[in-house]
């Protein structure tokens, strides 16, 4: 079987690191996988590195910036992708005899669709965020956006949460949790944790919906209310300067500089979560929470809001903790229990790792998306 997927950026953030591992383990599952990309770069290199073929055509998400994006940029945007919709038809018209399905892989990007329903090539589509409540994005035709997946054949959420959010729009949906490479060179070792430090990572974009202010916030209380001394680290790249200023001066206000570490984007941060004895997840509403899975496998204690997806995954006191969204005194209260409960927390963290690799193994997503596929096909 033959499928092209189309990437909708460039860069290997959460949802092009979830199509590199899926179309890696489809690859050896059988499936010979096509990558359509809207640009150059740390995609198309991994894509290279898999021996995975692919294809540039530029083109540009569907969606802008409530905040950031001016008239200009949607306007060059729109253009682009009126362009790309002429490249895309001849493509596939062109393979069309060779290509069993088209693979979406984004809510917010959907060029050649229109020109896939023309040829009359079947295709699915995977929603892996929720592009408005989250990034903060906006459609630029919300209605015309729902109109053409709607003409997939299958629509895949990645959680429960994305499914009863977006069920209500499509005719099929189908849940198919994501997956993560648990076999990856970085896994197989599993990480010793002797003894547990006070030492946090939180990963992901830098915004609002992310919650790393309750983590610096939590930071503070263990260093200046409990006397503890407490590390964060966050790894993201920053996409709201103003709540990323307003991070630095709480940092400041409640003077933990020395307690409180920024890394920016990183491809790979293993050395980080070997370092860390605790994750957090202090996402508002988490569509799944990839990182939350690596966090697990890498045998670190999940500490994560009770929302979303990490709702799904984390179940308290069973493979992890949760607190209530945005409840600061909640999570400080977590984090001490696993502080002061060192052989509770131990055992949360080998439940968490096993759950992780029997229930979220990138081949079981794999086997459950070539499922679909047949009943498509």
């Amino acid at each position: 079987m033959k499928v092209v997927f189309m990437a909708h950026l460039g860069d290997l953030s959460g949802a092009n690191r979830s199509l590199v591992d899926l179309v890696t383990s489809l690859k050896s599952q059988g499936i010979e996988p096509f990558v359509i990309v809207p640009r150059k770069g740390a995609l198309t290199n991994k894509l290279m590195e898999i021996n995975v073929k692919y294809k540039c055509i530029p083109s540009a998400t569907w969606v802008g910036h409530k905040k950031k994006e001016s008239i200009v940029k949607k306007i060059i945007k729109q253009t682009l992708n009126y362009l790309a919709e002429f490249k895309m038809y001849r493509f596939f018209h062109k393979y069309r005899e060779s290509i069993d399905i088209v693979h979406f892989n984004s809510m917010v990007y959907g060029c050649g669709a229109i020109a896939l329903k023309k040829l009359k090539i079947p295709f699915v589509w995977h929603i892996r965020e929720f592009p408005e409540e989250t990034f903060g994005l906006y459609f630029y035709n919300k209605n015309k956006t729902l109109e053409i997946i709607n003409n997939s054949e299958r629509v895949i959420g990645i959680s429960n949460s994305i499914v009863d959010n977006f069920t209500k729009y499509f005719n099929e949906m189908e849940l198919v949790y994501n997956g993560v490479e648990v076999g990856d060179k970085i896994h197989k070792e599993p990480i010793i944790r002797d003894e547990l430090k006070p030492l946090y990572l939180i990963a992901g974009a830098v915004a609002p919906d992310k919650g790393q202010l309750v983590a610096v916030q939590a930071i503070a209380k263990l260093v200046n209310d409990y006397h503890i001394d407490a590390h964060l680290d966050i790894v993201g790249g920053v996409i709201d300067q103003k709540y990323f200023d307003k991070l630095n001066r709480v940092i400041e206000v409640n003077k933990i500089q020395n307690n409180v570490t920024f890394h920016g984007y990183l491809n790979d941060y293993q050395v980080l979560r070997k370092k860390n004895n605790f994750a957090l997840m202090c996402s508002s509403n988490e569509a799944f929470g990839r990182v939350t899975i690596e966090a697990m496998i890498s045998n670190q204690l999940l500490i994560g809001a009770n929302s979303g997806g990490t709702a799904e995954i984390i179940q308290h006191m069973h493979n992890g903790l949760l607190y209530e969204v945005d409840d600061v005194a909640g999570l400080v209260e977590k984090m001490i229990f696993s502080l002061n409960n060192r052989t509770t927390a131990l055992n949360l963290i080998n439940k968490g790792r096993l759950d992780a690799i029997e229930k979220f193994d990138i081949n079981r997503t794999a086997r459950e998306v070539i499922r679909i596929y047949k009943k498509v096909r």
